[in-house]
C-alpha cells in the first residue's frame, strides 16, 4: 500500500498490534527471530504470525499458505510457494500509522540536507519512506519515537545513522494595542513580510482593535490565512506582556516555528531561510541589544538580576523586538513563566515599577533559567540607526530608534517603496474583510450561572 490514506481503517489487534513489534525486550530475550504465534479468537483466529528474513516484518500464513500483496498492491492472496517481499507485512499501531500520514501530508525539513527546503515524503514499495534524497526504512523505525510529534521526529537511517526531521508549519504574529499608530505601523510590516519577505504562510495578530479594522490589513498577494485574535490590553505593561498570551490560543501550538514582530519591523528580504533555521533551533531566539545599549540597563533585565543577587555585568542582553519561537509545545512554558513573573511583580510593586517589563523579565529569565539564544536572529535584524542603504539588506530592520508616531511612520514607507514593496494602502490591495479568521481570547462570564452552581 503506496498511500494516499483517507479512506483506510486500520485492523486493530489490541495489544498485540504492539507485541508483534520489535522492542528493547526482544534485544534482551535473543528472540527477535522466534515469533511463532497463532491466534485461536478474534477477527484473525487461525491466522500465524512469524518473523521474515527482515528480521522486523511479518509473514502471516493460514492453513500452510501464506499472505501475500499483489500487484499493484490493492489486494491480497493466499498462496503457496516462495516467499519474496510481497509477502512481508509491517506491525503499526494506530498512533505509528497517524505518524506516517503527516510523513506524506505534511513538510518537514531534514537535518542532513540542510541546503534542501521543506519537502513531503513519499511513500514507495518495500516500507520506504523518502524525503529529499533521504530514505527511510520504516522497519528500523517502528515503533517511533513520538516524544516531539508532530513537531519534530528521530528517525534512523540505514538502520542505525540518526536522523532529525522538523515539521515547518511557520507562523509569524504581531501584536496592535492602544492608539491608531501600531495599526498603520503593521499596515507597512504586512505589506513587506509579503512582498520582499515572500512569505506565503499564515499570520496572527493580537490586537484590542475591531476585527474588521484588523481585516482590511490583509495584503490581496497573502497566500495564507490571516487570524486575528482579540484581547484586552488596558495599558503599555499590558501591550508588551500581549505576545506572551499567543500560548493561549490552541491552534497556536501546532505551529513549528512562531515568530514574533513587532509592527515597526520592515522585511527587506525573503524570510525563508530564518524561518527555517528557526523550526530547527533547540531554544527560543532573540536578537541581540544593540551595540550602543549599556548592558546593565533596566530595560533588559540588569535590575532583576541585580535585585537577585547577580551580577548583571555578566547579561547577554537581547531585544524582544523580534522573537522566535520554535514551538509551544517545547518552550510555551518559558512564555508563561515570563507572564507569571510579570504578573507577580505587578501585585507586589506596581505595574509601572520597570520599562519596558516584558523585555526585562524576559532576560532575567534568559540568564536564570533557559538561555534564549541570541545568535541565531541578530545577523538578520539591522537596527534603523545602522542607516537604510538598500543594498544592505539582512531581512529585517527595526524602526525602533525612532519615536513613535508619524515620522516614524513616513521613514517605514519610505524604505518599503525603495525596496520595492509598492504602496500601502492603495485600492484594490487589501482582500475582502471575509477571508480572514478571528478568536477571541477575552473570557464571556455568565455570572447568574456562576452564582447558581455555588448553591448547588
Amino acid at each position: 500500500m503506496l498511500g494516499p490514506f483517507d479512506d483506510v481503517d486500520l485492523l486493530s489487534l489490541g495489544e498485540l498490534d504492539r507485541v508483534l513489534q520489535v522492542t528493547l525486550l526482544n534485544l534482551l530475550r535473543n528472540d527477535i527471530d522466534h515469533l511463532n504465534l497463532t491466534l485461536s479468537e478474534g477477527p484473525m483466529a487461525g491466522w500465524s504470525f512469524t518473523r521474515a528474513p527482515d528480521h522486523r516484518s511479518l509473514l502471516l500464513s493460514h492453513t500452510g499458505r501464506v499472505l501475500v500483496a499483489k500487484a499493484p498492491g490493492e489486494s491480497v492472496d493466499l498462496l503457496t510457494g516462495t516467499i519474496d517481499s510481497t509477502a512481508s507485512f509491517l506491525a503499526i499501531t494506530n498512533a505509528d500509522f497517524e505518524a506516517v500520514r503527516e510523513l506524506l501530508a505534511a513538510r518537514w525539513l531534514v537535518q542532513s540536507e540542510e541546503a534542501v527546503g521543506p519537502l513531503r515524503g513519499e511513500l514507495l514499495p518495500g516500507f520506504i519512506v523518502r524525503i529529499g534524497s533521504v530514505v527511510i526504512d520504516l522497519r528500523w523505525n517502528i515503533p517511533f519515537d513520538l516524544t516531539e510529534y508532530p513537531h519534530r521526529m528521530t528517525l534512523l537511517r540505514d538502520g542505525w545513522r540518526i536522523d532529525r526531521l522538523f515539521r515547518y508549519r511557520p507562523m509569524i504574529f504581531y501584536t496592535a494595542y492602544g492608539d491608531a499608530g501600531s495599526v498603520d505601523e503593521l499596515a507597512v510590516s504586512l505589506q513587506s513580510l509579503i512582498g520582499p519577505g515572500a512569505y506565503e504562510a499564515d499570520i496572527a495578530v493580537l490586537t484590542d482593535r475591531s476585527v474588521d479594522e484588523i481585516k482590511a490589513l490583509k495584503p490581496a498577494a497573502m497566500r495564507g490565512t490571516m487570524v486575528v485574535i482579540n484581547s484586552e490590553a488596558v495599558d503599555l505593561t499590558a501591550w508588551r506582556a500581549a505576545r506572551l498570551a499567543i500560548i493561549g490560543w490552541r491552534d497556536g501550538w501546532t505551529f513549528q516555528p512562531l515568530l514574533y514582530v513587532d509592527t515597526d519591523v520592515i522585511f527587506d528580504r525573503p524570510v525563508s531561510p530564518m524561518l527555517e533555521a528557526l523550526a530547527k533551533a533547540e531554544r527560543i531566539a532573540a536578537p541581540n541589544a544593540p551595540s550602543a545599549v549599556p548592558a546593565v540597563a533596566s530595560s533588559y533585565g540588569a535590575d532583576l538580576v541585580r535585585d537577585d543577587a547577580w551580577d548583571p555585568e555578566e547579561l547577554q542582553a537581547f531585544s524582544t523586538s523580534v522573537m522566535g519561537i520554535p514551538n509551544l509545545s517545547r518552550h510555551g512554558h518559558v512564555l508563561e513563566l515570563i507572564g507569571r513573573i510579570m504578573r507577580n511583580r505587578a501585585s507586589l510593586f506596581g505595574r509601572e515599577v520597570l520599562p519596558d517589563a516584558e523585555q526585562a523579565v524576559a532576560n532575567y529569565v534568559s540568564f536564570r533559567l533557559v538561555q534564549i539564544d541570541g545568535d541565531l536572529l541578530t545577523p538578520y535584524l539591522k537596527p534603523v540607526e545602522d542607516g537604510l542603504d538598500e543594498a544592505d539588506r539582512r531581512g529585517m530592520v527595526h524602526f525602533g530608534a525612532l519615536a513613535p508616531g508619524s515620522v516614524r511612520l513616513a521613514e517605514m514607507r519610505d524604505y518599503l517603496l525603495r525596496i520595492g514593496g509598492g504602496a500601502v494602502g492603495a485600492a484594490g490591495d487589501t482582500v475582502p474583510p471575509d477571508d480572514v479568521a478571528a478568536y477571541s481570547m477575552t473570557p464571556v462570564l455568565d455570572f447568574e450561572a456562576v452564582m447558581q452552581s455555588l448553591h448547588r
